[in-house]
């Protein structure tokens, strides 16, 4: 720019002007004749430029052009073509080129400098590849891979520079082969896998292009027949080859298989891929981490048949990264531990478990992905529940007919719990008793502390119209008023009533029982929801015993609960549950949910409580319900105690 500014000084003086630099505010041309000025190709009010405007490019787009221009050739590249054709100094390349050094090094390349000569690269063709596709990794995302299949424009390479690396229509070709494959396989990919397996095959086909080949091209047979991506490469490979004419060699077939044992896949639909079959093992491991999850977070987890599918496909690549020592960023690590504490600490749970199973530690980021599969669940369990308005069934003809109109409600408005039913003479003792958003009477009701919404026990059509109405506009009214999203702590929800001491129980059954007594003898929960905890631990088996000693037996929020509460049973003597490493059980804590979150902060608690040894024992001694909340209290930070 000083030279220029010099040139142009020169230039201004022999056509009657002049430049005026002042420092700290910029350059200034005077005095111009309008005969220099057209013979200049600038209008007389100086604004017009007649001239082309040229693309100023940013440190990090010449720093990739850079690294397009070294990986695309095998001889020296020189200092003066380099910035020539970069519109910068050589001052400015070489600060470039010492940013480069440190971040080709980090991928095993080493860039070499002389005299006379330029700047190469040099390492090991895989090095190569990895550099080049963590180069155009930063350029392309989904979204932009999106924009180029479509056929619109993207400025990296519209501005030629992204072309360095690969060429735009080698990586239009790879994505619409690899979509093929996906097709005839019936598999699909991640957004984020499929780009970067987009981007490696896109590399690999330029550096062939090029003549450079992986080693061991020798080998007739490619290795990883066993590994689970074999057919997916081999399909993936034929097609590549349709689209580029471009053939993979048996190694880089191998290569590629490697790759996609490792990628988060899953199949349409549920269905068996060739990819995914005998899948029984990580079945199971997936269903017991969700059971734990489960009763960790008090939601019945496993009913959620799409967790235990994903986090069983997700399995076997997270095993094989792990064994190869594949290291894989989880750009979402923070937010998940951010937006999900509770889901956080679960997923470290279960990493445990996965790391006992396999001898091998999970990274944080690959706990972050098992977050994220619960954290999937707990906002479908979220969907479930919200808006769920709780119901009570009225009617006037007998509790038979009442039971009819419930039925009918459930088929009717699905976006309504039905709480309970009960007859017009029984209503406000009813009501009293528990907490309801609505009634639907088939009689007319006045003077009822809640809206009432009159109906045939049949429902017709005009009447579901009509309750569908309600239910939003109740629902509408308590988003920020009842306890749905309200995280509470776990002094709110365990209370002194709500704890028994040596308590006597025969077996597992009496035990949760005894637990959800408290429960419905308190208003947190109706008689069915006692059953459906029985039914859930007769379902899926003793999931609840989350501790040694320690059982959370749970259900469904629509199962019977009305408001978010914990109870506590201390046996007197131990009992079985049926689970290997937990029992028997003495203390059993009974959970009532309204939804997916207003109990996970206590949850979190009482799962810290029950993680010190010295006051769970302290608990097991607690003489009265009252001395028991007090060491429960001690582990709660003040100002949480609510």
């Amino acid at each position: 720019m000083r030279y220029d500014l010099s040139a142009i000084e020169d230039w201004a003086a022999r056509n009657g002007g002049h430049l005026i630099r002042q420092r700290g505010r910029g350059v200034l041309l005077e005095g111009l004749t309008p005969k220099a000025l057209r013979a200049a190709g600038i209008e007389e009010n100086g604004r017009q430029p007649l001239v082309r405007y040229e693309y100023v490019l940013s440190p990090v787009e010449r720093q990739q052009i850079i690294v397009g221009r070294l990986l695309n050739r095998n001889g020296w590249l020189a200092i003066q073509e380099l910035a020539a054709f970069l519109f910068v100094s050589r001052a400015t390349l070489y600060k470039d080129l010492d940013e480069l050094d440190e971040w080709l090094a980090n991928r095993g390349l080493v860039l070499q400098r002389r005299p006379n000569a330029g700047v190469r690269v040099t390492g090991a063709e895989s090095a190569w590849r990895r550099a080049a596709g963590d180069a155009l990794a930063k350029i392309l995302d989904p979204g932009g891979l999106a924009q180029l299949l479509r056929g619109q424009s993207h400025p990296a390479w519209d501005q030629g520079w992204a072309g360095e690396l690969v060429p735009a229509n080698i990586i239009t070709a790879v994505a619409r082969a690899a979509r093929r494959a996906g097709e005839i396989l019936q598999l699909q990919v991640a957004d984020g896998a499929f780009l970067r397996l987009v981007i490696r095959l896109a590399v690999a086909v330029r550096r062939l292009q090029l003549g450079f080949q992986l080693a061991d091209q020798s080998r007739s047979e490619p290795p990883g027949e066993a590994l689970q991506g074999w057919r997916v490469a081999v399909t993936i490979a034929a097609e590549v080859e349709v689209a580029t004419g471009v053939a993979l060699p048996g190694a880089e077939v191998g290569a590629l298989a490697t790759d996609l044992a490792g990628a988060p896949l899953w199949v349409e639909n549920a269905r068996p891929a060739p990819a995914v079959e005998g899948a029984a093992e990580e079945l199971t491991l997936a269903a017991t981490l969700t059971g734990r999850a489960g009763a960790l977070l008090g939601l019945p987890l496993l009913e959620d048949r799409e967790l235990v599918q994903a986090l069983a496909l997700h399995l076997r690549p997270l095993f094989t990264r792990l064994q190869q020592g594949v290291t894989t960023d989880n750009p979402l690590l923070e937010d998940v531990k951010a937006k999900y504490p509770a889901v956080w600490r679960v997923a470290n749970e279960t990493a445990r478990v996965l790391q006992a199973e396999w001898h091998l530690p999970i990274p944080p980021a690959e706990v972050g992905f098992i977050a994220i599969h619960f954290g999937a669940a707990l906002e479908r369990t979220r969907v479930r529940t919200a808006g769920r308005c709780k119901v009570l069934a009225v009617c006037g003809q007998g509790l038979g007919t009442a039971r009819l109109l419930a039925a009918r409600l459930g088929v009717q408005v699905p976006e309504a719990v039905v709480v309970g039913v009960t007859s017009v003479f029984n209503v406000a003792a009813r009501l009293a008793q528990e907490r309801c958003d609505l009634v639907v009477s088939t009689v007319p009701l006045r003077d009822m502390p809640v809206p009432v919404v009159e109906a045939s026990p049949l429902i017709t059509d005009e009447e579901a119209v009509r309750l569908r109405k309600a239910v939003a506009d109740l629902a509408a009214g308590q988003h920020n008023t009842n306890e749905k999203g309200c995280q509470r702590v776990l002094t709110q929800l365990l209370t002194a009533d709500r704890i028994a001491l040596d308590v006597r129980a025969s077996d597992w059954e009496e035990a949760v029982r005894a637990s959800g007594d408290l429960l419905v003898q308190t208003g947190a929960a109706t008689s069915e929801y006692i059953e459906a905890m029985v039914r859930n631990v007769r379902e899926i088996g003793p999931y609840i015993v989350i501790a040694p000693g320690v059982a959370m037996p749970h259900a469904r929020p629509e199962d019977g609960s009305i408001e978010v509460a914990i109870s506590m049973v201390r046996l007197s003597t131990p009992v079985a549950f049926g689970h290997q490493a937990n029992d028997p059980v003495d203390l059993v804590f009974a959970l009532a949910a309204v939804d997916s979150e207003a109990h996970l902060t206590a949850i979190v608690q009482l799962s810290e409580f029950l993680g010190d040894q010295a006051r769970v024992e302290a608990l097991r001694r607690a003489a009265s319900p009252d001395e028991a909340l007090d060491v429960l209290t001690w582990m709660i930070p003040q100002g949480e105690r609510g």
